[in-house]
């Protein structure tokens, strides 16, 4: 009795888990017919992987809030308003509608600032496309039939340490040109009146980040630097250079 029912069990068992088996079978044929998508190789060197579209609208992060009071603060005195230059003589200010007296053209260049040498009438352009300051004449005049006046000098090439610069400031004595970049640079140079070509500053001027503007107080000696953001105004010595600190 003993050995029928033992002969029973292991017929059972084997009629049990041949389903098994074969529904196993089907299973792993069926997966390895799906397609998977192919694993990448590591090649040592950088691969690309996706392309992502990117929004059209470029984002802008407006300035924070002005914390201090209206008559301390650059952006709440601009306020909503335009600025104008008034005239040194009158005080003034005013429109101009007429025509221009003379025209200096030029194919390359995009100016980003102009100064006038009184004394040795000059006038000197600040070129923020080519990296350079170009001289004329203060007369020049460019005729109707020519493309361009060439400038008398040019001041350019990685000695002069110019690039993306734009405020100009001309010494009314000895004609020295003080230009500050806006960029990378945060320094502003200095060249004798006669610099020409590749060479380098006179003196080079660590400023703050973003510095766009120049003014010099010749009676007290000190040199303005208008910084952009955060908006302010760092003083120095005239003669500063270095990374000398501002006065205030």
């Amino acid at each position: 009795m003993k050995k029928g029912l033992m002969q029973k069990q292991p017929n059972q068992l084997k009629r049990a888990t041949l389903p098994v088996a074969v529904v196993l079978v089907t299973v792993v044929f069926c997966l390895s017919r799906v397609e998977r998508p192919g694993v990448r190789q590591a090649t040592g060197y950088p691969q690309l992987i996706s392309i992502q579209d990117l929004p059209t609208d470029g984002e802008w992060c407006p300035p924070p809030a002005a914390a201090s009071q209206d008559d301390t603060n650059l952006f709440a005195a601009f306020g909503d308003s335009s600025v104008y230059a008034s005239s040194q003589e009158s005080g003034q200010t005013g429109v101009i509608t007429r025509p221009p007296i003379r025209t200096i053209r030029d194919k390359d260049p995009i100016y980003s600032a102009v100064a006038v040498d009184t004394r040795f009438d000059e006038v000197i352009f600040m070129d923020n496309n080519n990296w350079a300051l170009r001289v004329f004449n203060r007369l020049d005049n460019t005729p109707a039939d020519a493309p361009l006046t060439e400038p008398k000098r040019i001041i350019a090439g990685p000695e002069t340490d110019i690039q993306f610069n734009n405020g100009l400031y001309i010494d009314p004595r000895n004609g020295d040109i003080y230009s500050v970049e806006t960029d990378t640079g945060d320094k502003v140079v200095v060249f004798p009146r006669e610099a020409n070509g590749n060479i380098k500053p006179a003196r080079i001027l660590a400023t703050p980040h973003r510095g766009f503007a120049l003014a010099v107080d010749e009676e007290k000696q000190e040199l303005f630097v208008g910084v952009q953001y955060p908006p302010e105004v760092a003083v120095y010595r005239k003669g500063a250079s270095g990374d000398e600190k501002p006065l205030r």
